[in-house]
């Protein structure tokens, strides 16, 4: 949710963005063209959980874990589709936005055929929608017809030793990266066009 507040206006420019706030499209009002793919899960099976799909706009679908919603969630899964677009273009932006937001961490993967992203935020003080950590691991392709990107969103109640545990979540990210991917692959291949 937080890269979603921090980010909207740049990542919506290329038509990706992250979670919404309860089922809210705002991208609608900036004159992103969106492709409403015709295949759209139901539910989806990550690291051995299933999120059903909650919220579905002309942009993204995003899924839960059973009785979570909206700002309440321990883990969220939200698929992103756009018309193509350039994953270079859209690295420059994600780069220039984390100098921006000063994360603690902060990394990008292009490829000519992809684009991997991964980011930990710290808790904001005097939010109760933002107090967690939240780390966010994401992948982009193209399919037959668009830009597509999976995000998986994890939060976490901080400790009193809040740098480190960002420091370990980070390394986790890390270690994580690749798995992530394969299985981002497996579940973007789910998504088809018109």
């Amino acid at each position: 949710m937080k890269m979603f507040i921090s980010i909207i206006a740049a990542i919506a420019v290329l038509g990706l963005s992250a979670c919404s706030t309860g089922g809210t499209n705002h991208t609608e009002n900036i004159g992103v063209k969106k492709i409403m793919p015709v295949n759209i899960p139901n539910s989806i099976t990550y690291n051995g959980q299933t999120y059903r799909q909650k919220n579905l706009t002309p942009s993204f679908t995003e899924y839960y874990l059973a009785n979570e919603k909206d700002f309440d969630w321990s883990k969220l899964i939200t698929i992103h589709y756009a018309e193509n677009r350039n994953f270079k273009q859209l690295d420059n932006i994600l780069r220039e936005k984390f100098k921006i937001e000063n994360l603690p961490y902060a990394k990008t993967q292009l490829t000519d055929n992809s684009l991997a992203w991964q980011m930990v935020y710290p808790p904001l003080i005097n939010d109760s929608r933002y107090n967690s950590i939240e780390s966010n691991t994401a992948y982009a392709l193209r399919n037959n017809c668009a830009l597509v990107s999976v995000t998986y969103a994890e939060n976490y109640q901080p400790t009193e030793e809040v740098s480190a545990q960002i420091n370990a979540i980070a390394h986790s990210l890390d270690k994580q990266k690749t798995e992530f991917i394969i299985q981002a692959q497996q579940m973007l291949s789910k998504v088809k066009c018109k």
